[in-house]
Order: C-alpha cells, then sequence, then structure tokens
C-alpha cells in the first residue's frame, strides 16, 4: 500500500499538469507548486509510514485533500475526489481493520 501512496502522489501531480482547463497555455505557476507540493508530501508520507509514524498518516490525510483541492480547481469532476479518496480509505480500511493504527507512535 506504501508504494501505491508514492505512485499515486506522482500520478496525481501528472494529472493536475496534463488535465488543466487551458492545456494550449503554460501551467499556472501555483499549479505546478501545489503538484510538487502533493507529490513530495505522499513520497514522505509513504516513507514516515514505513516506520510507522502516526504524523506520515496526517501528513497523507493533508496531502489527499490539497490534492483534492486543486484538482476541483483543475477540472472539478466528481472523479477527481474519487481518484483522491479511493487510496485514503483503503489505507483507512487496512489499518482499522487489522488493528494496526494503535501500534503507529
Amino acid at each position: 500500500m506504501l508504494v501505491i501512496i508514492a505512485v499515486h502522489g506522482i500520478l496525481t501531480s501528472v494529472l493536475l499538469i496534463m488535465l488543466r482547463k487551458q492545456p494550449s497555455g503554460p501551467a499556472q505557476p501555483w499549479l505546478w507548486a501545489a503538484a510538487a507540493s502533493v507529490t513530495i508530501a505522499d513520497i514522505v508520507a509513504a516513507i514516515v509510514l514505513w516506520k510507522w509514524k502516526r504524523w506520515g498518516l496526517y501528513l497523507y490525510t493533508v496531502a489527499t485533500f490539497v490534492g483534492i483541492a486543486a484538482g476541483m480547481i483543475v477540472f472539478p469532476s466528481i472523479l477527481t475526489a474519487f481518484h483522491g479518496i479511493l487510496p485514503l480509505g483503503i489505507l483507512g480500511l487496512i489499518l482499522s481493520g487489522q488493528r494496526k493504527m494503535q501500534l503507529l507512535t
């Protein structure tokens, strides 16, 4: 799941840049910053979750919601929210279903 989190962050950035509203012109600087921030935060969160740190889960949650917000601005669709929430929900099910949440420090 941690590999999926890292790949999801990269995929979110690619989608933000490639599927924007005005594909003919250059992307806005805030879009590049949001895409880079989401990617870096997701990769850092995956590494920190590998070490069983609770703040990695919080970082991933914040990065997911930032990615959803930027995605809704760039191309408003319910698929944007679904794309972001699905991995977060799967991670939550894994942690709660196996009682692993208590192991996060």
